[in-house]
């Protein structure tokens, strides 16, 4: 792994590059038709995928390249998309999901097209629905990568809901609906408790596996040389403060995580270390 000697500017990245996120699109389960038909004739992108569970599936999506692509309709054991990126002589993994059982699926299928080792599974940042999972990767041995604050952000909130019950956890947000003012302000809170309830129960239930392989933001871009095939690695302050990006320039495709969301706008500055992280979408 070394420093990368061009860095890849927000604006390339948005307009230059085949993405998660427009791959999204792709299978139409976000907004996106003008884009969605485009990459629909993409003849990288596999028509058929060759692993699907229900809640996600698996889709080639170019030479090594796979996507992980999440349906949140059927189940939110993935509830973000990932992938993983395979070169001559070791792969890498892209997120941990939500639950152990988005991990597994997503380790099960790369071992059904390569048994080279593993030299990563990376988080694109701290939140609950892409690190929960990682105690998959750690059992089998495989090194957790993330942004150098990503650990701490998690140890500084999840912790603390695991230590607490349902109850207990929502009682700020249910003060904020009976203090609400206006009808809006009250919907707004009410919708805010269907949020962290969703969020507190898989935090609850999770064995916290935290990332082993801190990334030094100002050592990026990294280049990784998975043997015939070359990842890139930047950081870019938007979702949170801590979210990487995985490119590959030789083929046009880059793994955003939370970067480039379908249907919603990015929150664009990182949650408090003590505040609930903010609701996810599928990307």
């Amino acid at each position: 792994m070394e420093t990368f000697s061009k860095p890849f500017s927000r604006r390339t990245f948005l307009a230059g590059t085949s993405s998660m996120g427009a791959l999204f699109a792709a299978t139409r389960l976000a907004p996106g038709p003008a884009l969605a038909e485009s990459l629909a004739d993409d003849p990288r992108i596999a028509k058929q995928p060759i692993a699907d569970k229900g809640f996600a599936s698996v889709r080639k999506i170019g030479e090594g390249l796979y996507a992980t692509i999440a349906d949140r309709s059927k189940g939110l054991q993935a509830r973000c998309n990932g992938g993983f990126l395979i070169g001559r002589d070791a792969a890498i993994m892209v997120e941990g999901f939500q639950t152990t059982a988005g991990a597994a699926f997503q380790l099960e299928t790369l071992r059904t097209v390569t048994q080279l080792p593993v030299r990563a599974a990376i988080n694109t940042h701290w939140h609950f629905d892409h690190t929960l999972g990682n105690s998959v990767y750690g059992g089998a041995g495989i090194p957790i990568w993330a942004h150098a604050d990503a650990a701490s952000r998690m140890t500084a909130v999840y912790p603390k809901w695991q230590a607490e019950d349902l109850a207990t956890f929502l009682v700020p947000w249910e003060k904020r609906v009976s203090e609400a003012k206006t009808d809006s302000q009250r919907e707004h809170a009410k919708s805010d408790i269907e949020g962290v309830s969703g969020m507190f129960k898989p935090v609850s239930e999770a064995v916290l596996a935290l990332p082993n392989h801190p990334l030094d933001p100002s050592k990026m871009p990294m280049k990784i040389d998975l043997g015939g095939l070359t990842v890139i690695i930047e950081a870019f302050i938007g979702h949170t403060d801590t979210d990487l990006i995985f490119r590959v320039p030789e083929q046009n495709v880059v793994y955003t995580g939370d970067l480039l969301t379908g249907g919603s706008e990015t929150n664009t500055q990182s949650p408090a270390p003590n505040a609930p992280a903010p609701r996810a979408e599928a990307h």
